[in-house]
């Protein structure tokens, strides 16, 4: 999160779902761009058992099409970040999911469900980032690496039941359009 914007301690919570990251350097990167404390927290198994095979048993399918694959994790992390939110004794949670896609919603809804009182910030949505290259801007001028580049304009959610990739658009998302329309 961005210290210019908030006076608060700030804690990272990261959910090992079997992406393929490297997670003393995420530790690392939270500590480093402002974190007090930052906790990688495997779930796999959790994950599997109680999301992937009921998911695979019940043929579950976006469109009756496209098998799960990211958005299975949504709810698992977001119950897992508001328990850890409560163990720090947090008020508000952040994610960084992209103005472009539907995780905002996930991320929101499954908070606001576990937990009506915590305030879920999320920046891609109420910050001046209105597309994914002002969101790359941002990181580059606060010195935060990140896969998507502008040389490198897609992002890939990897876990341990598939992968998933998505593409920069210049335009503007489709959430802050609707959202701009009402």
């Amino acid at each position: 999160m961005d210290a210019e914007r908030y006076d608060a301690k700030m804690y990272a919570y990261c959910a090992d779902v079997g992406q393929s990251d490297d997670f003393p350097a995420v530790r690392d990167k939270a500590l480093a761009t402002g974190a007090n404390d930052a906790f990688v927290e495997d779930v796999r198994e959790l994950y599997l058992t109680d999301y992937v095979l009921p998911a695979l048993r019940a043929n579950a399918a976006y469109d009756r099409q496209y098998l799960l694959a990211a958005p299975l994790s949504r709810p698992l992390i977001s119950e897992r970040l508001v328990r850890y939110a409560r163990q720090v004794g947090a008020d508000a949670v952040a994610h960084g999911a992209t103005g472009m896609g539907n995780d905002q919603v996930r991320f929101c809804a499954s908070v606001a469900a576990l937990n009506p009182r915590l305030e879920v910030l999320a920046p891609a949505m109420t910050w001046e980032l209105r597309n994914r290259e002002e969101e790359v801007a941002y990181a580059e001028r606060h010195a935060i690496l990140v896969d998507v580049t502008k040389a490198r304009p897609y992002s890939v959610d990897v876990n341990i039941r598939a992968r998933a990739s998505s593409a920069a658009s210049s335009t503007t998302s489709t959430a802050r359009r609707r959202r701009a329309s009402t």
